[in-house]
């Protein structure tokens, strides 16, 4: 990812990049579980991959960050706008 894919989308405020195949979690879904089915969409490798495009900023391993999403309705949301458009 590059400087350009940062720049806000034109209609969408608080657009991110990283995902073009947007869905929603299953109703009985885990957050691992998504992430993988939301990666794999996507075409990213794995959920780290994934996390590292949502959050460029952060630097941790997978589970600080799946840990910071569950704890932060921000980082929450942030993953929300993402995933599901």
């Amino acid at each position: 990812m590059n400087k350009s894919d940062l720049t806000p989308h034109p209609s969408v405020e608080g657009y991110l990049p990283g995902c073009y195949a947007h869905m929603r979690p299953k109703r009985d879904e885990s957050l691992h579980g998504f992430l993988l089915r939301l990666a794999e969409a996507n075409h990213y490798r794995d959920i780290q991959g994934l996390l590292s495009a949502v959050f460029p900023e952060a630097k941790e391993t997978l589970r600080p960050k799946i840990a910071s999403i569950r704890r932060s309705p921000g980082h929450l949301a942030r993953l929300g706008r993402v995933a599901c458009g």
